[in-house]
């Protein structure tokens, strides 16, 4: 699948620097450019893009009036912005519109990696449909009882809570453009929480709460929960402790986004099947399973490919899951509660067969007792 990239400057130069960098991939991509936002509009006009990397401090229309436009009239269009300037300085004009940040000075290989990701996930999802209206996602769908506590000024704890100002604070307040899961720290958490109440308090609240929704956030909790404290046992810490972290809170993303933007036909095809009825039930009707979706849109929100392979990967088993690694194996755990407990992960041979049986319920809570 071709992928379209529309690049949006101020500098005919640097335009033309792109063109000429991205010469490779032009079997790949339809790479076209537009000195402004004028100009952009005109070529928005005439065909469709999937994807529009745009300058922020542009004479006239500046990127986030553009990306905003865009926003509004093409939604499924993935936008994306390249500043000079902090994130901390743009985060409140670009929070509802750009699904991603890229920080300038940037090589055109952080822009091509960036793309290349993007379009190997979006050949993952077979219905385009779907694929259009994920892409339309900007930010994490959170459940209402959070909304509403968000948009009163009350910011709570919770994990669902924390996985919205992750994704904020990575995409559009860190430091780092291109992990996307370093340098958050609670200084970016702060501001992104402030960042959120302001677009919460904008958002018209949804009348009614979406069942699935808020089941799958309750799940995704207990969850994240449970993969801290196995990560925990497990001796796993530092970057790798936060790829889990991030990779747990996320588990459930693209389940999410599809009971919240396709609710009929979710309750209808899918229902309240677990694990992994549930993602075979989504891959059936809509074209892609909860997992691919969730890749898609963490690669849309500019998360590491650590991330993205954790989330991938939650769904291994005993029998499958040598040579995953050990964060692989602590998510997919955490999700199975007949699974060893952490410090049995590691006992698992290359063979994928175990050195001990799963403990039960019961004797887990003997052994924890």
């Amino acid at each position: 699948m071709s992928i379209a990239v529309l690049f949006v400057d101020d500098d005919q130069n640097f335009l033309e620097g792109l063109r000429r960098s991205f010469a490779k991939y032009r079997n790949e991509w339809r790479i076209e450019i537009a000195l402004g936002a004028e100009k952009a509009f005109e070529a928005m006009e005439k065909r469709c893009f999937d994807i529009v990397v745009s300058d922020q401090d542009m004479p006239g229309q500046s990127g986030d009036y553009l990306l905003g436009a865009i926003a509004d009239r093409w939604p499924s269009t993935i936008r994306v912005t390249l500043s000079g300037r902090a994130k901390t300085e743009i985060a409140s004009a670009l929070i509802s519109k750009a699904h991603f940040i890229l920080t300038k000075p940037c090589e055109s290989e952080d822009i091509a990696a960036y793309v290349t990701r993007l379009a190997e996930k979006a050949k993952e999802i077979k219905n385009d449909f779907v694929r259009s209206a994920m892409a339309s996602i900007t930010t994490p769908i959170l459940p209402t009882r959070s909304k509403r506590g968000i948009s009163e000024g009350r910011l709570d704890s919770d994990l669902i809570t924390g996985a919205s100002l992750l994704q904020i604070a990575v995409s559009h307040l860190s430091n780092d453009g291109k992990s996307g899961a370093q340098a958050v720290t609670d200084s970016t958490v702060r501001l992104a929480a402030e960042q959120l109440v302001r677009v919460a308090g904008e958002e018209k609240m949804d009348p009614y709460s979406n069942c699935h929704v808020e089941r799958l956030w309750t799940e995704t909790v207990e969850i994240a929960e449970t993969a801290k404290a196995m990560g925990a046992a497990a001796g796993i810490e530092g970057l790798e402790a936060q790829h889990l972290e991030i990779a747990a809170a996320f588990c459930n993303i693209g389940s999410i986004a599809l009971a919240a933007k396709f609710p009929d036909l979710y309750q209808k095809e899918v229902g309240e099947a677990e694990t992994p009825q549930r993602w075979e039930a989504e891959r059936k009707f809509f074209g892609a399973s909860g997992l691919t979706i969730a890749a898609y849109l963490l690669a849309i929100w500019g998360f590491s490919d650590a991330v993205i392979d954790e989330v991938i990967n939650q769904n291994v088993t005993l029998s499958t899951m040598a040579g995953h690694d050990t964060t692989e194996r602590v998510l997919s755990s955490a999700r199975d509660r007949e699974w060893p407990k952490p410090v049995e992960i590691e006992n698992i041979e290359e063979n994928g067969s175990e050195s001990a049986q799963p403990a039960t319920a019961p004797q887990r809570q003997k052994a924890e007792g």
